[in-house]
């Protein structure tokens, strides 16, 4: 009787430790699931901060072409008008008047 005792004791700590390794295998799993969905969320913040940074740029880099643009006609308009071939200016059109009229 003592030896099915003992035998049920082992059996049952054999259990409670094959338990504790499942429990740790699991909790193991969950944790390297975490780290990855966290992995995952980083790229994600890195490649919309980076896309962020690109579109600031492009659009500072248009507003300074724009500048430069306004710049060079502001330059042509008075290069023009110093050697006499600047262009009649043309009146405003009012509502309903077309340019031939």
């Amino acid at each position: 009787m003592r030896q099915i005792f003992l035998a049920g004791e082992k059996t049952q700590e054999g259990a409670a430790l094959f338990g504790d390794v499942i429990a740790d295998g699991a909790l193991q799993h969950r944790i390297a699931s975490f780290q990855r969905i966290e992995e995952k969320v980083n790229q994600q913040e890195a490649r919309a901060a980076a896309l962020g940074e690109l579109d600031t740029d492009t659009m500072e880099h248009r507003f300074q072409l724009m500048e430069q643009e306004s710049e060079v006609d502001r330059q042509l308009a008075a290069l023009k008008e110093k050697k006499g071939l600047a262009a009649p200016e043309e009146k405003a059109l009012g509502p309903g008047e077309s340019k031939g009229a």
